[in-house]
Order: structure tokens, then sequence, then C-alpha cells
């Protein structure tokens, strides 16, 4: 939800895109390398192949400070530019 909320909240997407937004850290997810898999990808342990990386674009943020919980429910901000 970390992730989620960050890519979400970075470039100021309504909540309703929150199911593109995780399919987009999943995908990040497996093209990023692991210790477990001695710095290789999940994609390329699976493919055998590296992943092509031309397509994925940058999010931005500056600064953030922190939203209380009691403030906040699940999907809101938790920091505020």
């Amino acid at each position: 939800m970390e992730m989620t909320r960050c890519l979400l909240y970075g470039k100021r997407l309504r909540k309703k895109f929150w199911g593109e937004i995780v399919n987009t850290f999943v995908l990040l997810l497996n093209r990023s390398p692991t210790k477990a898999l001695q710095t290789r990808t999940q994609f390329e342990a699976w493919f055998g192949y590296k992943p092509k990386l031309l397509n994925l674009k940058t999010f931005d943020c500056l600064c953030f400070f922190y939203i209380s919980q009691i403030k906040r429910d699940k999907l809101d901000k938790k920091a505020e530019a």
C-alpha cells in the first residue's frame, strides 16, 4: 500500500485509479533486482532474459510531511507536499 499511495499522490491522481497503480507497482517490483535471486530480477528468473525498461517513466516528488492516522482513512495520503 505504501508504494501505491506514493504513486497515486505523486501524480495527483484520484483514488479510483488505485487498481491501475497497484498493477504498475507489481510491474516495477517484478523488474527490480533482489538479493534472493543473486541480484537478478523476478522477471529475469521467470523468463530467462532481462526485461526491457524503455517504456518506464519517472514519478517525481520533492518533500512531504506526515498526516496523522486519525485524520485519514486507508487509501488517503499519509503525507502532504
